[in-house]
C-alpha cells in the first residue's frame, strides 16, 4: 500500500516545486528604445520601472547597444512587468568611464549620473511615468 502512495506523493511534490517557479500574477512583454537627446543611451545602462502602487514590483533591464531593452521582474527574472503604473528611471553603468568624474555630480564622492539628468536616476524624482497593460507593450523612454 505505501509503495502504491511514493509516486503520486513524488508527483504532487514535482507539481509543488513547478508552481513555485512560476510567478503569481502573469508579467506582460515590456520591451523599447531608451533615448537620451535623440540619441540611444550608453550601452549596459539600466532601465527601471519603479511600481507607483505600492503592491506592484520593480522591473529592470539592461540597455543593449542600440539603445533597445527588456525588462524582467523578480529574483528569477521573470521577463516582463506586472500591469500597472510605474515611475521610470535610469541607473548608469558603473564601469562605464562617463559615469565617474566630469558627469552631473551624484553626491557620492567621485561618482556621478553620467550624462543623465539627475532627476531621471532617481525614483522619486523622475518626471517618467508609464503604464503597463495587458499584452505586449512598446514602451520608448526619451531623456531630453
Amino acid at each position: 500500500m505505501l509503495l502504491r502512495s511514493v509516486p503520486a506523493l513524488l508527483a504532487g511534490l514535482l507539481m509543488i516545486g513547478l508552481v513555485g517557479c512560476t510567478p503569481s500574477v502573469p508579467v506582460q512583454p515590456v520591451t523599447g528604445v531608451v533615448t537620451l537627446g535623440g540619441k540611444p543611451v550608453p550601452e549596459k545602462t539600466r532601465v527601471n520601472f519603479h511600481p507607483v502602487d505600492a503592491t506592484g514590483e520593480p522591473a529592470s533591464g539592461l540597455v543593449g547597444p542600440t539603445g533597445q531593452y527588456t525588462l524582467y521582474t523578480g529574483s528569477e527574472g521573470h521577463e516582463g512587468a506586472l500591469v500597472g503604473k510605474y515611475k521610470v528611471y535610469v541607473t548608469p553603468d558603473s564601469e562605464a568611464t562617463d559615469y565617474m568624474e566630469g558627469g552631473n555630480p551624484s553626491g557620492a564622492p567621485g561618482m556621478s549620473y553620467g550624462p543623465f539628468p539627475a532627476d531621471w536616476c532617481q525614483p522619486a524624482k523622475t518626471p517618467k511615468e508609464v503604464e503597463v497593460v495587458s499584452g505586449e507593450n512598446q514602451i520608448d523612454i526619451e531623456i531630453p
